[in-house]
């Protein structure tokens, strides 16, 4: 049962983060109030066309006006992965989610999530809220174990 209810939790922590991290790259805000700055007209136009950074040649981005999407990394970086049995299976190897000893680590390893989080921080006031969803949904699924006699 505890395996299942912190796997449960690292999911929905996940599809909480990937859905706020999508409504603030298209709208500028989540559904916590979280904001993200619109990026600059002149940044749609230069991701626009092939463009250089940090000195290598990068495509036209697929989406020149989302807010941190240029290459999609970092967002499918907090996609939910799945649970199995009682494991929760990340969804890929940019994902970081375990237990140690009583700290839940739950993030990215994409070498340039730390930069992007200074410059628009990636999950800071709505942690709480997140995981207090995170723990109902988790409740719920550990549940009929409870009570079985």
């Amino acid at each position: 049962i505890h395996d299942l209810f912190w796997a449960t939790v690292m999911r929905e922590m996940f599809v909480q983060m990937h859905k706020s991290f999508v409504d603030r790259s298209v709208t500028g805000s989540d559904r916590f109030g979280e904001t993200w700055t619109f990026i600059q007209l002149k940044t749609v136009k230069r991701k626009s066309r092939p463009h250089k950074r940090g000195g290598l040649m990068l495509p036209a981005s697929k989406t020149p006006g989302l807010t941190n999407r240029d290459t999609g990394r970092l967002l499918e970086s907090f996609k939910p992965g799945t649970i199995s049995g009682s494991q929760y299976i990340p969804v890929n190897l940019d994902q970081r989610a375990y237990l140690r000893g009583k700290q839940l680590i739950l993030s990215s390893r994409v070498p340039y999530a730390k930069k992007v989080d200074k410059v628009r921080q990636l999950f800071k006031n709505q942690s709480k809220e997140m995981l207090e969803r995170a723990i109902y949904k988790a409740f719920n699924t550990i549940e009929p174990y409870l009570n079985r006699p």
